[in-house]
């Protein structure tokens, strides 16, 4: 599909034609000519979970394994897809594809894109394992087990500490299995 041949939609959700822009207007994030992000007074509209739309997602194909769908809608300060508030719209998508996330467990988002919806692109998992995977994670089960093999190899846990630019208490955790314990 050639996207200059589709209007660009209000973000509200409405399903309407976004209006052109009559001129650049930074503060808004106007471009002269183009389409604008919402139609005049639908910035603050608040879309009901029954009124979930697929006019609000794309695919975008970024090069690697799968194609993510992007939420196209209000965006958090994160850059997850937000309906309304309170409702976050990949766990709207997951629940639609799923029915509810297990009780104690979260959504993870496999593809790492936090704007994604596409319910195959979402994992329920742990607290814990989230944040494992999580782009702030420096290790992960193949590192724990390298670690451990270096370990049992002679290496003292200083210098896989330094190895791995991680403290020296993660290394004693993973080779005590504290932590990244093999599953």
């Amino acid at each position: 599909m050639n996207p200059e041949s589709t209007p660009k939609l209000c973000e509200c959700g409405c399903g309407n034609p976004a209006p052109i822009s009559p001129r650049t207007h930074n503060r808004f994030g106007w471009i002269k000519g183009k389409p604008k992000r919402f139609i005049h007074g639908h910035y603050s509209r608040v879309q009901p979970r029954s009124e979930w739309s697929d006019s609000l997602w794309e695919e975008r194909d970024l090069g690697y394994k799968t194609i993510c769908h992007f939420w196209l809608g209000k965006k958090d300060a994160l850059g997850y897809g937000r309906l309304g508030s309170r409702q976050l719209a990949y766990r709207v998508s997951w629940e639609r594809a799923n029915g509810p996330v297990p009780d104690g467990l979260e959504l993870d988002h496999l593809c790492r894109n936090p704007s994604c919806v596409r319910p195959d692109h979402l994992e329920p998992v742990t607290h814990g394992e989230n944040l494992r995977r999580g782009k702030g994670a420096k290790i992960n089960y193949a590192i724990a087990n390298e670690m451990r093999v270096l370990y049992a190899g002679g290496m003292t846990q200083i210098e896989i500490a330094s190895r791995f630019n991680v403290e020296k208490r993660t290394v004693w955790e993973v080779v005590n299995n504290r932590r990244w314990v093999a599953h």
